[in-house]
């Protein structure tokens, strides 16, 4: 068997280590991790690369929590352990049983890197063989590799002899860095290697071999004298050929630095060893790391566990993994220890910019930018407004609850005034003016509450760059990975949760606690119906808070007149009553009623100002009417044509429409297309797409010098009869010129201009119509080459992209009232799915060719075509390509219509049922999860319904034995969570590490879930999980004082409650310097405050050697506190203080006058001053009470 330390007979014992778990020691660094929480790959920053089992198990005793492993490529054989020690997160990965040296380790470091592909910091850890020649090199020690040589690698010289050209290789600069911190550490305070291996042997009571050296040998011979005997303990060798040298003063390792030699080759010859060792000057021999310095550029840690000569054996080889493991671990930690570098700060920068870059969509803005500027002097009432000004004055902001609402008929003008009174605010620099315009005729988000939290918390983020800040809250932090992860996954919009859009811009307007902030929201009407009430609720929520701030925040609506929606308090301005917009329309008449200035003209003009009656859209139609009309200046005859125009606005474009009947066919389908297309078509998609249908003979390469965009604007305008227009956003789209345009020919304009036809029938006949124009883009040939030429291909036909992405969507609305079984059951779906991942950057967003048609399908919420689907074939286990199955993909984007369809009609072969937990709740793409725990989990409220009513649904726990009540209140869904507490048979109970579904929603700061469960589930309050930690524990770890006063107003809470380390919620709480909750601790007079952990560590203890001041003022203030208290090597508070430099609690401790003034330890150690903040004359100084004030300051940290 080989031995890559250079030596052989290595132990291939499988490696054991502790499960699952989370340290208690904080080490004076950053507070431990509090649960494994929920990682990508793109979280870890350190690779820790081992060769054999021991080692790998050395290196998982080292980790302070170890968390779940996410699912790995399929083209990565590594096996990996991942962790994080400190703030940091590892990756520990192991080289195969049996497979050693320099190739497998580049292999091993291949799959890491490209696994997890933000690895910044590699480390090779483990064992390997001394070269004790000119350094004195034991057993137990450790060597640190400040360079790496290959001694194997070299060419024959002509005397037969080796000449080595191997290349010498260094660590990264950062590495390096921080192990001259480490040494320099040392140079003042030990090693805290033997901290680490006994907290190793605390954890770990079966891995004593790691950690003790008891009745181990450290025998060292001579190089010429080789090893008699078969034994490997050396019995039968001469004792007199022994090395001899000095006993050391301790027992602890020695830490070395130098060079390491690594090669192929195993060496077990101490003459040979000594050459290579004299002529590299190097300390140590392995087999790995020459192999990883080019591509995996990594610092070499080895524990030594022999002499690379033939008296080697196995007995040191658990220690020698152990010192490694441990001297990594204290490196790690060090580098925590210094100030964010240049690629770390940038790194978190990137972070917060990806996030704040993807609230950004493409029309974010467009439909205030396409308003049209208002006319010079118009609007300028609104400023001068009795309930403008009241809404302005902070006086009255109770009045009004800081609320102004514009309301108007359609037409009337809301968006423009609007506009200019946003545009007015903004001229204020001391105010930040927020806005949005909702658009219905524009994409999903420009109508939907989710595209305005987006586009509010985007605007306010670019105007405060420090609010990026926000996006670090430990309270957002789950959320806020996952949204991270799917933007790094795919190049598409990122899925921003409402719910937290919500808080972030609640959290981002609370921080702004002196500035002035003013909301407009244009046209709520337009925003989809099941958002407005909620947006209200949310609103006045917010500016409740506000308002005792004296008008801080202000909002302003715009609507119709909603007589469903009110809101409590608040100012109201109805467009149509007021004289300045009666004015307006008469200034506007003015300016653009082109009919001379006779007495006549001037009779016209106001005729048309009363009949308006508030509406300015109507005056503009009106006004193009009597212009025309007036080209040949027959006065008489615009009087004549102003007395047959109708004063209701849907009676103005039917009548447009009936006037002129060229065409027709260009304005059934301009009409059909701007109806019904699924998003707002650009300029030269809205040309093609008619000419697919109107002219497919014609349908060629787009040239722009031959075909213009002022050619294809003029035909909008032609083909709408001026009811469409092209706006001036970038790209251009079109658009109806109002939104009134769209509701006229939705209500009623379709029957009157064409009575034949039915509302229901025209829209499945027009989606018909545009999947046949689809169709014909679809046809056409489509290049075979790189996707480059492809997209290039696109361009030549604008309509392709379009035709691709939405083929079936127009199939599947036709589908309604238009059989569409043929055109499925001959739909070339490979074709399709060649064209549609040629259209696709990201490969998350692609299909393989092999996808079943039911899965993509039900993957693009297409229920209609599922139906028929199913209707040929009702086999639903087919599996596709993300989600696995078809149910799955529903599911994760809360598809309600396919939820229904696939459980209405499908079925899977087997006869217990086709939600059989085997094949859908343990499925990898399903995450462990069935379809009720992953609708919960995701909050689609109507599929969990939907689900619960559906016999034989598994209503099993999934994943980690989780609930889909624990997923939905761990995730925040209160709808969710309402909706399975009404149900009768709800599972209440614990996931396989004991966490209840009230431990998930305190651990994400879920109020209003904790006061549901507290109230109807009679939840345990004082429950554990695994290691001990009830709900109380974990909101005092986290921070989180109102929940920590929600839990404790319960009659049989256990407020001193102690986990599997002794540790109590007041511990928690101080160790984090979490003051409040500390604070409201104590109130209760029921807590142990001097309660020990396993370590005979107190609260206080934590809360000064982690230097919370306010925290340990609270807990100085309290009766029966110890300030005096010994950890277990005998240090007091009073010396921790000291060695860290925090003299202001020194100060504090010695204030209570029972403090001892003895500075040192159980093993006689003094402070090491290694927090840099007091000199040894001023600690003097101190304890002898004779320290003057100007010293003080001359000698304290600042802020201390």
């Amino acid at each position: 068997m080989t031995n890559r330390s250079g030596s052989d007979g290595i132990d291939d014992g499988r490696a054991r280590g502790p499960e699952r778990r989370r340290r208690s020691f904080n080490y004076g660094i950053a507070r431990p991790n509090i649960v494994s929480k929920s990682y990508t790959h793109n979280d870890y920053e350190v690779g820790w690369i081992c060769a054999l089992p021991v080692e790998m198990a050395a290196a998982k005793a080292m980790l302070d929590i170890v968390h779940d492993i996410p699912l790995s490529r399929l083209d990565d054989s590594n096996a990996y352990i991942l962790g994080s020690i400190g703030r940091t997160n590892i990756v520990i990965a192991v080289l195969p049983s049996g497979h050693y040296g320099i190739t497998n380790a580049t292999t091993v470091a291949s799959n890491l890197r490209r696994t997890f592909p933000c690895i910044t910091i590699g480390l090779m850890v483990g064992i390997g063989g001394g070269a004790p020649c000119k350094v004195d090199v034991r057993l137990g020690d450790v060597v640190v590799g400040d360079r790496v040589v290959q001694h194997d690698f070299g060419k024959i010289s002509n005397r037969g002899n080796l000449e080595r050209i191997g290349v010498i290789s260094k660590p990264p600069q950062r590495l390096l860095t921080a192990v001259a911190k480490l040494r320099a550490n040392h140079e003042s305070e030990p090693s805290r290697i033997p901290v680490f291996l006994q907290e190793m042997l605390q954890e770990n009571s079966f891995m004593s071999r790691y950690t003790g050296i008891g009745g181990l040998r450290d025998n060292l011979y001579q190089s010429r004298y080789e090893h008699i005997g078969s034994s490997d303990n050396c019995e039968d060798c001469d004792p007199s050929m022994l090395v001899n040298r000095p006993a050391r003063s301790s027992p602890s390792p020695k830490i070395h630095y130098g060079t390491i030699a690594s090669g192929n080759q195993v060496i077990k010859h101490a003459q040979t060893r000594d050459c290579i060792a004299h002529d590299l000057g190097c300390l140590c021999f392995e087999m790995e790391a020459a192999g990883l310095m080019d591509n995996y550029p990594c610092l070499v840690i080895r524990g030594i566990c022999d002499y690379c000569d033939s008296h080697k054996n196995k007995h040191w080889q658990e220690h020698a993994a152990a010192v490694a493991a441990a001297y990594a671990k204290e490196l790690l930690l060090v580098m925590a220890e210094i100030t964010l570098d240049d690629s770390e700060l940038r790194r978190w920068r990137e972070y917060q910019e990806r996030l704040r870059d993807s609230l950004w969509f493409e029309r974010i803005n467009a439909h205030r930018f396409n308003l049209k500027k208002n006319l010079t002097k118009t609007c300028e009432w609104l400023l001068n407004h009795k309930d403008y000004l009241n809404w302005l004055d902070p006086e009255k902001s109770l009045e009004h609850n800081n609320f102004l609402w514009i309301r108007g008929k359609p037409g009337a003008g809301k968006s423009t005034i609007m506009n200019y009174a946003c545009t007015e605010s903004t001229k204020h620099e001391s105010i930040i003016t927020l806005s949005y315009f909702f658009n219905a005729r524009g994409e999903d988000l420009e109508r939907s509450a989710v595209g305005m939290y987006r586009s509010l918390l985007f605007q306010l983020l670019e105007a405060m760059p420090t609010l990026l800040g926000l996006f670090n809250a430990p309270q957002h932090e789950g959320d806020l990975k996952r949204v991270h992860s799917a933007i790094l996954r795919q190049s598409s919009q990122a899925v921003w949760p409402l719910k937290l859009l919500q808080d972030l811009l609640c959290d981002a307007i609370r921080r702004l606690e002196s500035k002035q902030i003013v909301l407009f929201i244009d046209a709520l009407d337009e925003c989809e119906d099941g958002d407005v009430e909620e947006m209200l609720e949310y609103f006045e929520e917010l500016l409740k808070d506000a308002t005792n701030d004296g008008g801080r925040i202000r909002l302003c609506f715009s609507s119709r007149h909603y007589p469903h929606i009110d809101i409590q308090c608040g100012r109201q301005v109805t467009l149509e009553l007021q004289g300045g917009h009666k004015a307006d329309i008469h200034t506007y008449v003015q300016a653009k009623l082109k009919v001379g200035k006779c007495k006549l003209a001037e009779e016209i003009k106001t005729t048309i100002t009363d009949k308006a009656s508030g509406i300015f859209m109507w005056v503009v139609l009106v006004i193009q009417i009597l212009n025309a009309e007036y080209k040949d200046g027959r006065i008489f005859a615009v009087r004549k044509r102003l007395d047959t125009i109708p004063s209701k606005l849907s009676d103005v474009f039917k009548q447009i429409l009936e006037r002129d009947n060229k065409n027709l066919a260009d304005f059934r389908l301009c009409i059909t297309w701007v109806l019904f297309s699924r998003r707002p078509l650009k300029l030269e998609e809205f040309y093609f797409g008619c000419v697919s249908d109107l002219r497919p003979d014609e349908l060629d390469v787009w040239d722009p010098k031959e075909i213009t965009r002022d050619d294809m604007s003029r035909y909008v305008l032609s083909s709408s009869r001026g009811l469409a227009e092209t706006t001036q956003s970038k790209p251009p789209v079109v658009q109806f010129i109002h939104e009134s345009v769209r509701e006229f020919f939705l209500n009623a304009g379709i029957h009157e201009l064409w009575p034949d036809i039915a509302p229901a029938d025209f829209e499945s006949a027009s989606h018909d119509r545009l999947a046949h124009c689809c169709y014909v883009y679809f046809k056409l040939k489509f290049p075979d080459s790189e996707k480059k030429e492809a997209l290039s291909f696109s361009k030549r036909y604008p309509l392709m992209e379009y035709s691709i992405n939405n083929l079936l969507y127009h199939v599947d609305r036709a589908a309604l009232q238009i059989p569409q079984d043929s055109f499925l059951k001959n739909f070339p779906l490979p074709v399709w799915i060649q064209k549609h991942n040629m259209l696709k950057s990201s490969s998350v967003e692609q299909y393989e060719s092999s996808a079943d048609l039911l899965y993509i399908l039900a993957d693009r919420n297409l229920p209609r075509l599922v139906e028929i689907a199913l209707d040929r074939d009702s086999k639903i286990d087919l599996r596709g390509q993300r989600y696995g199955y078809p149910l799955f993909a529903a599911l994760a984007h809360g598809y309600r219509g396919v939820v229904k369809a696939l459980l209405c009609r499908g079925r899977s072969p087997q006869d217990c049922g086709f939600l059989d937990r085997l094949e859908y709740g343990r499925a990898a793409q399903s995450r462990g999860q069935t379809p009720l725990t992953w609708a919960a989990a995701s909050g689609h409220e109507e599929v969990v319904k939907m689900l619960q009513a559906k016999k034989g649904v598994d209503r099993s726990p999934g994943r980690d034995g989780r609930t889909a009540l624990s997923w939905a209140a761990g995730n925040g869904h209160v709808l969710v969570v309402r909706q399975l507490l009404e149900t009768k048979d709800i599972d209440n109970t614990n996931d396989d590490h004991g966490r209840s579904p009230l431990w998930w929603a305190v651990m994400n700061g879920h109020q209003s879930i904790i006061r549901m469960l507290l109230e109807r589930t009679g939840s345990d309050i004082n429950c554990r999980d695994k290691k001990g930690k009830t709900p109380l524990c974990l909101a005092a770890t986290i921070g989180d004082d109102v929940v920590a006063k929600l839990l404790m107003a319960m009659p049989l809470i256990d407020v001193d409650s102690h986990d599997e380390g002794d540790r109590t919620p007041l511990w928690w709480a101080s160790m984090n310097g979490h003051e409040n909750v500390v604070k409201t601790l104590l109130e209760t007079r029921a807590v142990n405050v001097n309660a020990r952990d396993h370590n005979s560590r107190t609260s206080l203890w934590w809360a000064v050697v982690n230097g919370h001041i306010g925290t340990v003022k609270a807990l100085l203030a309290t009766d029966g506190i110890d300030p005096d208290v010994k950890d277990t090597r005998g240090a007091t508070p009073l010396w921790w203080a000291v060695s860290k430099g925090f003299d202001a609690i020194a100060k504090m401790l010695l204030a209570t006058g029972r403090v001892s003034h003895d500075l040192t330890d159980s093993c006689s150690r003094k402070p090491s001053f290694r927090g840099g903040g007091m000199k040894p004359r001023f600690i003097f100084d101190l304890l002898q009470g004779e320290l003057k004030p100007e010293e003080e300051d001359r000698h304290s940290i600042p802020g201390s």
